[in-house]
C-alpha cells in the first residue's frame, strides 16, 4: 500500500490542537533544528538565510494559526542574542506588531515581543513602543487582569517604556515621546500596579516611573497616577520606595535652580522687619554672619582708606572670610550724594577688588602665607574660574593637608559628581567649622543625592548586577539623608540654603522610613514642617522669594497627596503581602528593617575614597569604572604604592599646581623596555582621536601590531579570520606565526562608547574564541586576546595552560606582566608604556617557545 499523502502544511497546522503543537509540526515539516537546544540555535545561526526565507514564505500566507505557530518559533529563536538581532534586522518587530490585529494569537505574539523587548537595546524597544503601544493598551483594556495576555501586555509595555522614555534619547526622540495622550496608558499601569501578582504589579509600576521622564504633564494632571507614585513611598520594600522618590523628583527636573545672592541693603531692611517678629529668634541676627558683614567689613574698609595699609587689610579680610562666606563684600566708597569716590589713592574701587593687592602684600611678608592662598582662591571663586580654584587648592593641600577651605573649594563645581563627593567627604574629615562645614555638608548631600537618583534611573547598570546596583544607589541617598539631618541640626534659621536642605530632607525621610515609621498624617515630620515654614518666611525676607525648585515641588506633591495615597494604597500593599503569607506586624517590621540597611555609609566611603576610584578620574559619568570593581588585593596595593610614590616625588612650591611624575610601575616598564609605538605624543594624538568607529579601531591596531611587534613575513595578521571547523567564530584580527600558522593573538574591536555593555560583549566574544583554538590545537602555548573599545584596550588570556574557559586580565605590576581576576582598561595614548610592555612580553614569549 502506498504511504498516505501528507496534508498541505497549512491544513496540518490548522488541524493541530494547540499553537505549541502547530509550531512543532511546522518545525518538523520545514526540517528546522531543535530550537529548544543550544545546538539547534547554533544551527539556526549558521543556516539563517535559508531558515529565514522558509519562515517568511509561510508568514506571507497570512493564515492566522500558521502565523501563531511561527510566532512560537520566533519567540524561541529570539532567546539567542545573535538570532534576535538578525531577526530584528529582517523586520520581525514590524511583522509581530502587525499580527496584533489577529485576536486568536495575541498571546504568542505578545510573548515573542516580551522576549525581544526584555533583552534588546533602545532601538528595538522604541520601535515596539511607537508601533504597538496603542494596540497593546487596547488589548489589555479588553481582557481580565488574570488573563496571561494581560500579563504579556504589561510586560511588553514596561520593557518598551525603558527605551521610549529615556533621558539618554536625542531631542527628536524626546519630542516624539512627549507627543500624544498618555492617559489610557497611565490608567492601565495604575490598574496593573494594584494586582496581587508581584510580576505584573512590579512591571506596571516600573513603566509608570519611566513615564515621568517625558509624560510629567500627563501624570501631574492625573490624581490617580500621583497617588500611585506617592503611595509607593509607603511600600514595604525600600528599593520600591526609592524608585518612587526618583520618579517624583524626575518629573520636576526642568524646574529652575535657586540662586541666592547677597544684597547688603536687603539684609539691613530684613533686620528691621525681623526684630518685631515674635517667632524669630533674635540671637541669629546678633551672632550670625550678616550683622558682622555690615559693621566689621565697613570699618575695615574705612580704616584702609585712611592708612592704605594693604597688609593690614589683607589680614582683616582673611579673618572675616574665615567667619563668614560673605565676609568680603562688593561695596564701594561713595559720598553723601551716593557718588562713587575714585581719588582715594587706593589700588581698587570695588572692595572685592582689594583682594589681589592684599594677596601681594601678604606674600611679600611671607611667601608661604595661607591667608594669601585662601584669599586668592576666594577671588577666583567670585569670578567663577573653577579650574584655577581647583589648581590652587590642590597645590596648597600639598603644604597643609588639613586646610578645610581648600577642600571646600575643591568640592565646588565638579563636573564628576563622584569626584565632588570625594572632596566634600575629605573636607569633613578635617573637622571644619561654621559656614565651611555647612558648605561641605550641602555639597555632600547634593552630590550624593544626584548620584543616587541617577543610578536609580540607569537601566543598563541595574540589569548588570541588580542587587549591587540598587544597594549602591540607596547608599548614596542614605548619605544625603544623614548629611541633610546634620546640616539642619547645625544651621541657624536664617541660613541662606537651609530651606533647600529641608525640602530634600523631608522627601528622603519619608522615603527611607516608609509606612512603618511615618503615619498618614505626617505627624512624624511635623517639627521639620513647622521649621520649614519659618525658614521659608525668614529667607524670603533676607535672601530672595521662594521659587518652585525641584525639591520644593516634589515635597509639595508628597505632602499634599500623602494622606489620600496612604488610604488608597496601604490596603493594597497589605493584600499583596498576604498573598505571600506575611502578617501585618511582619510587614511593618520588614519595612522598619529596611529603613537603613547596614554598611551603607561604609559602602559610600569605599566607592568614593578607595584607591581604585582613580582608575579613570576623567570619566564623565558618575558610574564606577567598569573594571575597577574587579581589582584584586595586589592591584589595590599597587595603586596605593603609585599614589605614595607620586606624592613623595612632588616638588613643594607655593601658589602653583604640581604635576604628578610617572608612577613607579610605569618607570619600571619604561626602563625594562624600549620606546613604545607612540613616539611623539602630539603626533599620535590625532590618530587616537580618530578611534571612534570599529573599522578605525581595528585598522590602527593592525598597523601598530604589524609595524612594531609582529612584522611580516614572520607573522601574518588576518582580518575577519574564521575559527573552528565550521568557521562560525570570526575574529576581527588574528595574529598568526608564519612558520607553523599558530595563533598568537586574537583582537576583537568595537566602536567607542556603549559603556559596560560594550565591554561585556567584547570580552565575552573574546572568550568564545578560545574553545575552537584550543580544541583544534591551532594556538601557541598561551594565546592572548585584546578587547579594544575605541581608544581603550583590555588584555586577557587563560591563567594556566588548558584553562580555556576562564579568562584573566593581564596587567603590568612591578615591571612585569601578571594575571589577575578582573580586567584593566588601558588608553592607547595615556597608557602606551604599559601596553608596550605587554605586547613586548607577548612577542618575546612567542619567539622563545
Amino acid at each position: 500500500m502506498a504511504p498516505a499523502k501528507e496534508k498541505p502544511i497549512v491544513q496540518a497546522v490548522t488541524a493541530a490542537a494547540s499553537l505549541k503543537e502547530a509550531a512543532e509540526i511546522l518545525r518538523v515539516r520545514q526540517r528546522l533544528p531543535d530550537i529548544d537546544s543550544v545546538q539547534g540555535l547554533q544551527q539556526c545561526y549558521e543556516n539563517f538565510p535559508k531558515i529565514w526565507s522558509q519562515l517568511k514564505d509561510l508568514w506571507i500566507k497570512k493564515d492566522e494559526k500558521l502565523m501563531g505557530a511561527l510566532c512560537v518559533i520566533f519567540g524561541k529563536m529570539c532567546k539567542d542574542a545573535v538570532l534576535r538581532s538578525k531577526l530584528a534586522e529582517k523586520g520581525l518587530i514590524r511583522m509581530l506588531t502587525d499580527a496584533l490585529e489577529y485576536p486568536n494569537i495575541h498571546g504568542v505574539v505578545l510573548r515573542a515581543l516580551a522576549v525581544i523587548t526584555a533583552h534588546s537595546g533602545g532601538k528595538e524597544r522604541i520601535s515596539v513602543a511607537d508601533r504597538a503601544t496603542d494596540d497593546i493598551v487596547r488589548i489589555a483594556s479588553n481582557v481580565s487582569s488574570d488573563d496571561p495576555v494581560f500579563t504579556y501586555c504589561v510586560t511588553v509595555l514596561c520593557h518598551a517604556s525603558f527605551g521610549r522614555y529615556s533621558l539618554n534619547n536625542d531631542s527628536t526622540q524626546r519630542q516624539k515621546a512627549q507627543a500624544g495622550n498618555a492617559k489610557p496608558l497611565l490608567e492601565l499601569m495604575v490598574r496593573a500596579s494594584k494586582l496581587p501578582d508581584d510580576h505584573v504589579a512590579g512591571h506596571a509600576f516600573s513603566s509608570l516611573t519611566m513615564l515621568t521622564i517625558d509624560k510629567e504633564r500627563d501624570i501631574l494632571d492625573s490624581p490617580e497616577a500621583l497617588r500611585c507614585l506617592v503611595g509607593h513611598l509607603r511600600h514595604p520594600e525600600l528599593a520600591t520606595r526609592a524608585e518612587a522618590f526618583r520618579a517624583l523628583l524626575t518629573m520636576r527636573r526642568g524646574s529652575p535652580k535657586e540662586s541666592v545672592v547677597m544684597d547688603p541693603q536687603r539684609v539691613m531692611m530684613a533686620q528691621k522687619r525681623l526684630k518685631s517678629d515674635a517667632e524669630y529668634n533674635e540671637q541669629f541676627m546678633e551672632t550670625g554672619p550678616y550683622n558682622m558683614l555690615l559693621t566689621t567689613v565697613l570699618t575695615s574698609m574705612m580704616q584702609n582708606a585712611q592708612d592704605r595699609n594693604m597688609l593690614s587689610l589683607g589680614k582683616k579680610l582673611y579673618a572675616l572670610l574665615m567667619r563668614s562666606e560673605f565676609g568680603i563684600g562688593d561695596g564701594q566708597f561713595r559720598d553723601e550724594r551716593k557718588q562713587l569716590i575714585t581719588d582715594l589713592g587706593l589700588p581698587y574701587t570695588n572692595w572685592f577688588e582689594a583682594i589681589p593687592p592684599c594677596v601681594a602684600a601678604l606674600r611679600a611678608e611671607n611667601p608661604n602665607s595661607e591667608a594669601a592662598v585662601i584669599l586668592e582662591i576666594k577671588y577666583e571663586i567670585k569670578h567663577r574660574r573653577f579650574a584655577k580654584v581647583h589648581k590652587l587648592a590642590k597645590a596648597w593641600l600639598e603644604v597643609n593637608e588639613n586646610c578645610s577651605y581648600c577642600y571646600y573649594a575643591l568640592s565646588m563645581d565638579q563636573k564628576n559628581d563622584k569626584e565632588g563627593l570625594k572632596w566634600s567627604k575629605l573636607g569633613l574629615r578635617t573637622q571644619p567649622k561654621g559656614y565651611i562645614q555647612l558648605g561641605l555638608l550641602f555639597n555632600c548631600l547634593d552630590y550624593a543625592g544626584r548620584l543616587g537618583v541617577d543610578m536609580l534611573g540607569d537601566d543598563h547598570g541595574y540589569h548588570d548586577d541588580p542587587e549591587k546596583h540598587m544597594k549602591t544607589a540607596i547608599a548614596y541617598l542614605h548619605t544625603a539623608l544623614k548629611d541633610a539631618k546634620t546640616y539642619i541640626d547645625l544651621a541657624p534659621v536664617d541660613d541662606r540654603i537651609l530651606r533647600q536642605v529641608l525640602w530634600r530632607y523631608l522627601c528622603l525621610f519619608v522615603t527611607f522610613k516608609g509606612s512603618a515609621l511615618v503615619d498618614a498624617d505626617l505627624r512624624k515630620v511635623q517639627v521639620y514642617v513647622d521649621r520649614l515654614k519659618l525658614v521659608e518666611r525668614v529667607s524670603d525676607i533676607i535672601w530672595s522669594p521662594v521659587i518652585g525648585t525641584a525639591p520644593k515641588l516634589t515635597w509639595d506633591v508628597i505632602s499634599n497627596t500623602y494622606k489620600s495615597a496612604a488610604e488608597e494604597w496601604d490596603p493594597i500593599f497589605s493584600a499583596q503581602s498576604q498573598r505571600h503569607q506575611v502578617s501585618e506586624s511582619e510587614l511593618h517590621e520588614r519595612a522598619a528593617e529596611q529603613e537603613a540597611p547596614d554598611g551603607l555609609e561604609e559602602l559610600v566611603e569605599k566607592l568614593v575614597l578607595s584607591p581604585d576610584h582613580h582608575v579613570n578620574p576623567d570619566e564623565a559619568s558618575w558610574r564606577p569604572h567598569i573594571f575597577s570593581r574587579h581589582l584584586d588585593e595586589d592591584m589595590l596595593e599597587l595603586q596605593r604604592a603609585r599614589e605614595l610614590d607620586a606624592r613623595d616625588g612632588k616638588t613643594r612650591r607655593i601658589g602653583l599646581a604640581y604635576s604628578r611624575p610617572p608612577s613607579k610601575a610605569n618607570r619600571d616598564v619604561s626602563s625594562a623596555t624600549s620606546v613604545s609605538y607612540v613616539g611623539d605624543a602630539e603626533v599620535f594624538q590625532p590618530i587616537a582621536d580618530l578611534m571612534t568607529e570599529e573599522s578605525t579601531v581595528n585598522s590602527v591596531w593592525c598597523n601598530i601590531l604589524s609595524t612594531y611587534y609582529f612584522p611580516f613575513p614572520e607573522y601574518i595578521i588576518k582580518p575577519e579570520a574564521r575559527l573552528g571547523p565550521s568557521g562560525r567564530h570570526r575574529a576581527d584580527l588574528l595574529v598568526t606565526r608564519s612558520r607553523d600558522s599558530k595563533v598568537v593573538m586574537i583582537i576583537e574591536g568595537k566602536k567607542a562608547g556603549g559603556a559596560q555593555a560594550t565591554w561585556d560583549k567584547s570580552v565575552k566574544q573574546s572568550q568564545g574564541y578560545y574553545n575552537p583554538v584550543t580544541k583544534t590545537g591551532i594556538g601557541v602555548t598561551r594565546v592572548f586576546c585584546m578587547a579594544a573599545v575605541g581608544r581603550k584596550v583590555v588584555f586577557v588570556a587563560p591563567n594556566h595552560r588548558g584553562a580555556d574557559s576562564v579568562l584573566w586580565g593581564i596587567k603590568v605590576q612591578r615591571g612585569k606582566p601578571m594575571s589577575f581576576r578582573g580586567f584593566k582598561a588601558l588608553d592607547i595614548l595615556e597608557d602606551s608604556e604599559e601596553i608596550h610592555a605587554l605586547l613586548s612580553h607577548i612577542k618575546e614569549s612567542v619567539k622563545n617557545e
